[in-house]
């Protein structure tokens, strides 16, 4: 009986002790607030298997204080990694990683195609990863890579944009 006793105070000391972030974990945590996130649907020209695709646009000013990789995009239940990265209306290349500072304006352009089956098969389908997370309606994660551990950000509720057509 004793052995128990010892074993759950082993537990019970253990459960308790603190796993607080330190200090230089707080102050090095990115600041990002999203300025705008908006969606468009994008309906092609021609008749396939393609039935629109999706683009998904955040621009958030941010602070990175240590370097980070800016990954994903996550919406719905599906992953969508960055297409395309602008710091301060400067393009980046990809990998979009070891950046830091702090940015006015950092856009962030991913899309998302959708498909049918009753269309002649023209183009290949292209399906996102899961995310593993269930998201509100219209609920966005932003994905970022640090060295101690991806953390995700909470964007906002996306804006729809009307939709255009291709000629």
């Amino acid at each position: 009986m004793s052995k128990l006793l010892s074993v759950i105070l082993i537990f019970a000391m253990a459960s308790c002790s603190s796993t607080k972030n330190t200090s230089k974990d707080e102050q090095s945590a990115p600041e990002v607030n999203t300025i705008e996130l908006t969606q468009q649907d994008v309906f092609p020209g021609v008749y396939s298997n393609l039935k629109k695709s999706r683009t998904y646009n955040a621009v958030v000013s941010a602070n990175f204080p240590e370097p980070v990789e800016l990954k994903a995009i996550l919406v719905d239940s599906v992953r969508l990694p960055i297409k395309l990265l602008s710091l301060n209306g400067e393009d980046q290349r990809q990998p979009y990683s070891g950046i830091t500072g702090t940015f006015e304006t950092c856009r962030m352009v991913t899309n998302r195609n959708f498909y049918q089956d009753t269309a002649p098969k023209m183009l290949e389908e292209i399906l996102p990863d899961l995310s593993g997370r269930v998201l509100k309606d219209g609920q966005v994660l932003l994905e970022i890579g640090r060295p101690n551990g991806d953390i995700y950000i909470d964007l906002g509720t996306l804006t729809t944009k009307d939709a255009m057509h291709a000629p």
